[in-house]
């Protein structure tokens, strides 16, 4: 039994005080430099789709919005670093996955460099294809919104 004290109907609690929190996605080989960011490009992605989600936008991670230019500018930022990452151990299949993952077109540039400066010219020459495809997928969709 409680006793409430003036015109009070409900029993009043204190509101918790708000406080930061650091997130961090449990994933395999957090101690490693590679696990860190692979663990940042993952909560990137995860916080840029629930704001696309939130504003009813469409999510697919081959289109170029300036909505989130930042925010895909961020990622292909820490992308890039694991492709050099990779390149440096040579492991060629790692490389290309992650290449295929960037966003923007021209982070898929920066990937043929990469490849170019490791001397890894059959890894350049698989990412041009992906440059292309990216780029081919681009036009067909300015087309599409061209004739809507």
């Amino acid at each position: 039994m409680f006793i409430l004290k003036g015109s009070d109907h409900y029993l009043q609690f204190q509101k918790p005080i708000v406080s930061e929190i650091n997130l961090q996605v449990p994933l395999l080989q957090l101690e490693t430099q590679d696990g860190m960011l692979e663990e940042r490009i993952y909560r990137t992605n995860l916080f840029v789709n629930i704001k696309r989600d939130k504003n009813n936008d469409i999510i697919d991670d081959d289109v170029e919005d300036s909505k989130y230019a930042k925010e895909d500018l961020e990622i292909d930022k820490l992308l890039l670093t694991l492709i050099m990452n990779s390149c440096k151990e040579g492991n060629i299949q790692r490389a290309l996955d992650l290449t295929s993952s960037l966003r923007l077109i021209a982070s898929v540039e920066k990937a043929v460099l990469i490849a170019v400066r490791f001397h890894l010219s059959s890894l350049a020459e698989r990412i041009q294809l992906i440059q292309e495809a990216k780029y081919a997928k681009q036009k067909e969709r300015e087309l599409n919104k061209n004739k809507n």
